[in-house]
């Protein structure tokens, strides 16, 4: 049986991992196979294994292969989710990149999007809340627990919520740096970000604060713009928010980018590339409100995620506020 480790990054999927790992190394005598690319994982599987044995593996990236096992009853699957806001800020700490190339079209917060889309839809999938993890660790073992079919023995849930909590993670980052240090690893160096070890798969600069909501206090107007429409509707749908209040200040300076004309608009409001591509058709719909423009891109499904996530956060956007559709309209009609 294998076991997919798929979490959302930043998400407390390497949590989930080594819970998991630790529970079938007891219990059924597993191995773990660390992160795997589908192509290593289609090598492993054609070779095949003894069905009775567990391996244990981690991904983030949608994976048809992996799907493919879970339909066909061959694996288990853990997911983890978190407010796409802190994760991108989590993402920047982690990869040294900047805000921009975190959100940007084909940046890692789109592609949590569309995990999450993905892998909330298999089967055979316990999917678990980041926030509900950090707050009650030990339901979130036992019920790791109970979806591999392993009975904790006494005490043994408890232990586990110790031996992986936030502080003792920390210490096993911080104890890895300093491995990597001595061996002379440049750790200001951005290519050597992603080292981590290999047995607890934890990196040099995994552990942040653990704080659920830091991005209330990172964020300026225009980061605010920009994630009401990268994942605006992707909040409500998961029940992080109920509309788009939360980005008023973020409302504010689109409406001032709006009175400065279409660059700044083209610039700011996130039009994706593909839909950059397409603006020739894109911009006739769009002189007529926002909504029509969701109409219109909403026939463009072989464009993906990217362009009906904004369409969908179009809609959201014009009806709450009125003034953002007459504004969009005036300001595209300048360049017919």
């Amino acid at each position: 049986m294998y076991v997919f480790c798929v979490g959302m990054y930043r998400s407390c999927s390497t949590w989930q991992y080594n819970v998991a790992c630790r529970l079938l190394e007891r219990h059924r005598d597993a191995r773990r196979l660390g992160p795997l690319t589908e192509e290593a994982f289609q090598e492993i599987d054609r070779r095949g294994h003894d069905t009775s044995s567990w391996l244990v593996l981690k991904c983030h990236d949608s994976n048809p292969s992996f799907a493919a096992a879970l339909a066909e009853g061959r694996a288990l699957a853990l997911y983890s989710f978190r407010d796409l806001r802190d994760v991108c800020y989590s993402l920047m700490h982690k990869f040294g990149q900047t805000f921009e190339q975190v959100t940007e079209p084909r940046g890692l917060l789109r592609g949590c999007v569309a995990g999450d889309a993905f892998w909330t839809a298999q089967t055979r999938t316990l999917c678990q809340q980041y926030e509900r993890l950090m707050e009650q660790p030990l339901a979130g073992v036992r019920e790791i627990a109970a979806h591999l079919g392993v009975e904790p023995a006494e005490g043994e849930a408890e232990s586990l919520v110790d031996e992986f909590s936030l502080p003792a993670n920390r210490q096993r980052a911080a104890h890895f740096a300093d491995r990597l240090r001595q061996e002379g690893h440049d750790l200001s160096d951005p290519a050597n970000a992603l080292l981590w070890d290999p047995d607890s798969l934890l990196h040099w600069n995994h552990i942040r604060t653990g704080e659920a909501g830091s991005w209330r206090r990172l964020s300026d107007s225009s980061q605010l713009a920009t994630l009401a429409l990268a994942c605006g509707p992707w909040l409500i749908e998961r029940g992080y928010e109920t509309d788009f209040s939360w980005a008023r200040a973020g409302l504010d300076y689109l409406e001032n980018v709006l009175h400065n004309g279409v660059p700044a608009f083209q610039r700011h409001v996130l039009l994706s590339r593909e839909i950059r591509q397409e603006q020739a058709a894109s911009l006739e719909s769009a002189r007529r409100t926002m909504e029509e423009l969701e109409a219109r891109l909403s026939s463009y499904a072989d464009l993906g995620p990217d362009a009906l996530g904004v369409a969908r956060a179009a809609k959201h956007f014009s009806l709450r506020f009125p003034r953002l559709a007459r504004w969009a309209k005036r300001v595209m009609g300048r360049t017919a």
